[in-house]
């Protein structure tokens, strides 16, 4: 027993960097990417199909951009009192409001 290291390893809590963003001066995770790209893909979506607002100028392209500006927030921000990241912390809410219930 002395002297016996343990089988279990350290597991960090932080998150692998993928891709080094130059503008915000941040790493993005894996999980931060798939969040742009679902942004970015539901932006385009809109942006195909929707026209923009008529008579506003460039302005009437903003809504075009709100998904991606949803989704880049939802990644980044953390819940204040879990320290999860927001997008998870409502998934866990929502799957918690959805549970089976059982009433003795």
């Amino acid at each position: 027993m002395y002297g016996e290291q343990h089988l279990l390893t350290y597991k960090s809590e932080e998150e692998g960097t993928i891709v080094k963003v130059p503008i915000i001066d941040a790493p993005l995770s894996f999980r931060k990417l798939l969040w742009w790209l679902g942004g970015g893909f539901v932006s385009f979506m809109l942006a195909s199909h929707v026209p923009p607002i008529p008579f506003v100028g460039y302005w009437g392209y903003v809504p075009h951009f709100l998904p991606f500006l949803v989704c880049a927030l939802l990644s980044v921000t953390k819940h204040p009192a879990t320290d999860l990241p927001l997008g998870w912390y409502m998934f866990s809410v929502i799957q918690f409001r959805r549970r089976k219930r059982v009433f003795f």
